[in-house]
């Protein structure tokens, strides 16, 4: 299954690079292929046919089940069975669990424990910020694009952890974008990024190292927009998923330089796996941008050792802004 995934996180790419047409269309191929492999590798249950979605016939979330047991000839007249076969809950929930029901044309509808395969789970829909990237008032585009993302429930482990959703803080006007990884836990209380210990010694590398002023002269986002359980890395899929945000967010700032904290920003936002080490000290672009790369504060208060490393990579920085190093 492991290229299958890889084949997926290709179609992802594409779509955010806006090739809809052809990410849909590849995915729809590949979904019939997880199906069939997914179907295969259920247990052996009772005669249970599926029938293609019609108008007349039963949906794919509707099995018809008939009586496995030995029993007297039955009419053809007779409505089949609805009573779930033996070892079937094996599978798919109980009725006592999952609310099985039986609709009116004799099928019995079968909740499954985990969401069907979607299309729109391996390529989501086309979301058009466009409108909100041309507004002149940033601010008010920030604040729209804010509401959209406050109601975004794609990402089931997340919105179920999340306190609220962090959409970004600072200067939308500036010209240099700080892009973290995801919200912490007192991210996720005060809907700001970068509030913690590691959001004090971003503002001290900014202000004390920088000498430029953090709300004024910055704007700060992350990868992704709610805090993972356990303060984990963001997964590829949430990455993914909270893509449009990112790049609508980075539509409407215009930022000219790009600064990522960490390997799951920069991996993420370049579409790279380079690690980190690697990647420092060198120019990159993304849309219109210039994007560097350095540690993610979190990561210095683990290993201070590292901060003149970081340091570096700041100077590097101001000297592209033109902004003069002591």
């Amino acid at each position: 299954m492991s290229h299958i995934r890889a084949v997926i996180q290709r179609l992802q790419s594409l779509q955010c690079a806006g090739v809809e047409d052809v990410a849909h269309s590849r995915a729809a191929k590949l979904l019939e292929i997880l199906k069939s492999q997914k179907k295969t590798a259920q247990p052996a249950v009772a005669v249970v046919s599926t029938v293609k979605i019609s108008e007349t016939g039963p949906r794919p979330w509707e099995k018809r089940v008939e009586t496995p047991s030995v029993k007297p000839a039955v009419n053809p007249t007779t409505q089949p069975s609805t009573t779930p076969a033996p070892g079937y809950s094996s599978g798919y929930g109980t009725s006592k669990s999952y609310g099985n029901s039986t609709n009116n044309r004799g099928y019995t509808l079968m909740a499954p424990k985990r969401q069907p395969l979607s299309l729109e789970i391996i390529v989501p829909p086309h979301e058009d910020y466009t409108s909100l990237t041309q507004m002149e008032d940033r601010r008010e585009a920030l604040r729209l694009l804010g509401e959209k993302v406050a109601k975004c429930v794609r990402c089931i482990d997340l919105v179920s952890n999340r306190t609220q959703t962090v959409l970004g803080t600072g200067n939308p006007y500036a010209s240099l974008m700080f892009l973290g990884e995801a919200p912490g836990k007192d991210e996720d209380v005060q809907g700001v990024p970068f509030v913690g210990r590691a959001g004090q010694l971003l503002t001290d590398m900014i202000q004390k190292g920088m000498k430029i002023n953090r709300e004024e002269e910055t704007y700060i986002c992350n990868i992704l927009r709610c805090r993972p359980p356990g303060n984990r890395a963001p997964m590829p899929e949430e990455a993914f998923k909270c893509r449009r945000f990112l790049d609508t967010q980075i539509d409407i700032v215009k930022p000219k330089f790009i600064c990522c904290l960490g390997a799951s920003a920069a991996q993420y936002l370049l579409d790279t796996t380079t690690t980190i080490s690697r990647m420092r000290l060198r120019e990159y672009r993304y849309r219109d941008a210039v994007v560097v790369c350095t540690y993610h504060p979190a990561y210095l208060l683990r290993n201070p050792s590292q901060k003149k490393a970081t340091w570096e990579d700041l100077q590097f920085l101001m000297k592209l802004m033109g902004i003069p190093v002591e």
